[in-house]
């Protein structure tokens, strides 16, 4: 078994604390953002009806869509590989999106609905939100409400790190200390 001498440690806990700090910073600093298009999401009733009705004018458009691929991205890293759900989008006019699915609706959508058949996509200031096809429909990751979450969760990660730098900072120094005279 390798071991790790206490300098080590201690420069592992300065890179984890540097990370830690990071990632906070970003939460805080993205989360106003977020949060303000989030409530504009949820309030916006261009945003809050259902894709197949008609729309009043607001943040959100729907436009018809023709899906070109709703699959699993399959992630390069980690035991087993992470699975994402996508989907691939021609817009009425010629252009396209893509984005990421959130959650098991997500998952739904790329099982249930095949290449080529029309959609209905969902556009909050020009992003793709949210697709239906068929009986599926699903928010991409892009979508502010997933997006104002993930900056709330993201102080948690970054003050695990911190602990965890704090854990190594502390073995580190525990080691050098009880290390062998020379």
């Amino acid at each position: 078994m390798m071991r790790v001498n206490g300098c080590a440690m201690v420069l592992i806990a300065l890179g984890l604390l540097a990370l830690g700090m990071m990632v906070i910073a970003s939460g805080l600093q993205l989360a106003p953002r977020d949060r303000a298009a989030a409530q504009a999401f949820r309030t916006d009733r261009s945003c809050t009806a259902p894709l197949n009705a008609d729309k009043p004018p607001g943040d959100c458009t729907v436009v018809a869509a023709q899906v070109l691929t709703a699959a699993m991205r399959t992630g390069s890293s980690g035991r087993p590989p992470s699975k994402t759900p996508y989907v691939y989008l021609r817009l009425a006019d010629g252009t396209f999106q893509t984005g990421d699915l959130d959650g098991s609706d997500g998952r739904n959508f790329v099982e249930t609905v095949n290449s080529g058949a029309p959609a209905r996509a969902q556009l909050f200031r020009g992003k793709l939100v949210r697709v239906a096809s068929g009986n599926s429909s699903a928010e991409t990751d892009a979508a502010p409400d997933i997006s104002a979450a993930t900056d709330s969760q993201m102080p948690w990660v970054g003050g695990g790190l911190i602990v965890v730098a704090a854990l190594f900072a502390f073995a580190g120094a525990r080691s050098v200390l009880r290390a062998p005279k020379a």
